[in-house]
């Protein structure tokens, strides 16, 4: 038993030092996995991604019209007002109200400015935009379960995201009014597009891009040293075949740098 312990500490070891020894040998594959996977993503990000911006809006729904005292309010109210938003919600993002932002960006912005953003639907001789795009770049949210819902928009134009978050505004208070005939909805501030972009710069991309292609280059390296197979040295012989070893022959390196003689076992 003692010399099982003993055996399987050995290979233990064994197999750790040829780990390092592997990683201290071919450890330029991770640098170089590293700047490979930094210059992909930045070209990537230059040719092929655009940034997004983002502009965000908040309306207070409430359960009562601006009449009522908002001293009488209690807690039955506010109760639901929260869940008023739900609702609001579910008929904001009604294919009704998607296709009146669609035909108002259509009236506003140019067919140039909208292919930027949105991919664009032919109808006769219109242009609308796909609604299904439209309204994936549209998130709405009540504000951590209170009565305030917050409107976010993502596109690829700061403007863009702007006008859409002003029109949904525009349509809400009609909206709800319309349709479910009570209480109402202020809105809270201005719409506010951010001036940067919220998607990934270059800096975050090539940071992304060196982790990855660093984390590739570890693999392949494990992947390697898996599946090599060699005899590496003279344990390896006894440890795999249990036979005495009687000498070792010499492989003399002529290499000026290296003019010595090496075992089997050195690369």
């Amino acid at each position: 038993m003692d010399e099982e312990i003993t055996d399987w500490n050995w290979g233990k070891s064994r197999l750790g030092e040829r780990l390092q020894s592997c990683f201290k040998e071919k450890g330029w594959m991770v640098f170089l996995g590293l700047l490979a996977g930094q210059l992909l993503f930045i070209l990537i990000s230059l040719l092929f991604l655009k940034p997004v911006y983002e502009a965000r809006t908040s309306l207070y729904v409430s359960n009562v019209m601006q009449t009522t005292s908002r001293g009488n309010m209690d807690i039955n109210d506010i109760t639901a007002s929260q869940q008023l938003v739900n609702t609001y919600i579910a008929l904001l993002e009604d294919e009704s109200v998607v296709s009146q932002l669609s035909k108002r960006l259509t009236e506003n912005f140019s067919i140039e400015e909208l292919e930027e953003c949105y991919p664009l639907v032919r109808i006769g001789d219109s242009y609308f935009v796909d609604r299904k795009a439209l309204k994936k770049s549209i998130t709405m949210e009540a504000a951590e379960n209170t009565e305030i819902l917050q409107i976010s928009v993502k596109s690829k134009n700061r403007e863009i995201s702007a006008k859409v978050c002003a029109y949904v505004e525009e349509i809400a208070e009609g909206v709800f009014q319309s349709v479910i005939q009570a209480g109402e909805v202020n809105q809270i501030g201005q719409v506010e597009a951010g001036e940067e972009p919220v998607s990934l710069g270059l800096v975050e991309m090539g940071i992304l891009g060196g982790a990855v292609g660093a984390a590739l280059a570890v693999f392949a390296l494990l992947v390697m040293f898996v599946l090599d197979a060699r005899i590496q040295d003279v344990e390896d012989i006894k440890t795999l075949y249990q036979i005495p070893v009687l000498g070792v022959l010499p492989r003399y390196d002529m290499s000026a740098s290296r003019n010595r003689y090496t075992t089997i076992g050195e690369r």
